[in-house]
């Protein structure tokens, strides 16, 4: 198993520059990260709001996430449950249908794809 943040970093840029994007699904299914060591009991979250966008992924994973999302010219931009569907894979949780106001009492998924920000 691959356990280097960076080489994980470039496997997801070198992944969306070529397919545009990626959904967590994408992530978990594709041969692009068989190497890596990308699962665990973490999960990709914004504590604020109470949003799950992904659990099932290693404390590297989440790391490599959140460093890409955080200044690293990335994003995550919501998607419809379809996409998912396609790759056979979903959370079992309530969806986000449209942003709370303030936070929800109970964790909701929003199902996301990651994508380049705009220059």
């Amino acid at each position: 198993m691959n356990i280097d943040p960076d080489q994980l970093k470039k496997a997801i840029k070198d992944y969306i520059s070529e397919s545009k994007d990626m959904s967590f699904a994408n992530f978990m299914n594709s041969r692009s990260f068989k190497n890596f060591d990308i699962k665990g009991d973490m999960a990709l979250v914004d504590d604020v709001r109470n949003i799950v966008y992904w659990t099932g992924l290693s404390e590297m994973a989440v790391d490599v996430f959140r460093e890409l999302l955080n200044g690293g010219g990335y994003t995550l931009k919501p998607t419809v449950l379809i996409v998912y569907m396609a790759d056979g894979m979903a959370l079992r949780l309530p969806r986000v249908l449209r942003p709370p106001k303030k936070r929800y009492k109970e964790p909701h998924w929003l199902p996301t794809i990651m994508v380049k920000k705009a220059d």
